[in-house]
């Protein structure tokens, strides 16, 4: 994110806090994606793995809206985000639908994005 110390410019600060709004947008659009991709993939009556995204896709949705309003990366939230993209990435496995291909990439880009989002977040270190 860059240095935002004492020595970071109103330029540095104010690129800081777009940048961490955008992460936490793209982390619920994500959500709301997980959430919603079920459907998209005519997945019914739902499972325990639909529930899965629901409830998940739910949690990072109210992560990002926290961290929207927080407006800051080294938060809670950049955890949660962090920990629930890991366990997106791995869900396919732990409740077996790795051999529906459109849906196990499905699951694991939004995965991906959301732990890419949370490392764009981190904090520089000096």
């Amino acid at each position: 994110m860059g240095s935002q110390g004492a020595g970071a410019t109103a330029t540095e600060q104010d690129q800081s806090i777009l940048d961490v709004r955008a992460i936490n947008v793209i982390a619920v659009a994500a959500g709301v994606w997980f959430i919603m991709s079920p459907a998209a993939f005519g997945l019914i009556p739902w499972d325990n793995s639909l529930w899965n995204n629901a409830i998940v896709g739910g949690l990072v949705v109210c992560a990002g809206i926290a961290g929207i309003a927080w407006g800051r990366c080294f938060s809670p939230t950049r955890w949660i985000i962090g920990v629930l993209g890991a366990w997106i990435t791995v869900s396919p496995w732990i409740f077996g639908y790795t051999d529906d291909w459109d849906r196990l990439l499905n699951t694991l880009g939004v995965g991906v994005v959301l732990l890419f989002a949370v490392a764009r977040c981190a904090p520089a270190r000096s």
